[in-house]
């Protein structure tokens, strides 16, 4: 590589990032710089820098680690506000619901098909709101799985306290 004109010129060997084999056995990475000394235009030795990139590569993939956990976190505040704000949202119409069923419950009286049909409808809006509580109280990210291998997001995990 050295004598070759692609890696930086005849005589010159630009940083290269090479795998070495330690006298142990263990792969070491390294980047290495070399170059040729002359005397007279002839070769009379050869110079290089082997520098250990172990460190910087464990570093690297801290930061790496590190970024990824930042962007989850992020991602679980946005998550967050979101739900609190959806939340709140929801509430407001479905309280009306609630409020009017009621209502229509005490007007109709006697009649018990109707009757009935409110007490559904009473039913599943408080289910809606028991729903609507556990979006509010979202504080993490935890998903489960769903139809066709799909994932959605487990408000039973994620409004958990923590």
């Amino acid at each position: 590589m050295l004598r070759e004109d692609r890696n930086g010129g005849t005589g010159r060997l630009t940083s290269t990032r090479k795998e070495i084999l330690s006298k142990s056995g263990e792969v070491i990475p390294v980047l290495i710089t070399a170059w040729s000394v002359t005397e007279q235009g002839e070769e009379v030795a050869t110079a290089g820098i082997f520098t250990d990139l172990r460190d910087r590569l464990r570093i690297e993939r801290k930061l790496s680690q590190a970024q990824e956990k930042l962007m989850q976190t992020e991602q679980q505040a946005v998550i967050a506000e979101l739900a609190g704000a959806t939340a709140h949202e929801l509430n407001q119409p479905l309280t009306s619901v609630l409020g009017y069923a009621e209502m229509a419950k005490r007007k109709i009286g006697d009649d018990d098909t109707i009757t009935r049909i409110i007490d559904t409808i009473i039913s599943e809006a408080e289910r809606m709101a028991d729903i609507v509580r556990k979006i509010g109280r979202i504080t993490k990210y935890e998903t489960k799985s769903y139809v066709g291998g799909q994932r959605i997001v487990d408000l039973d995990k994620s409004s958990e306290p923590e």
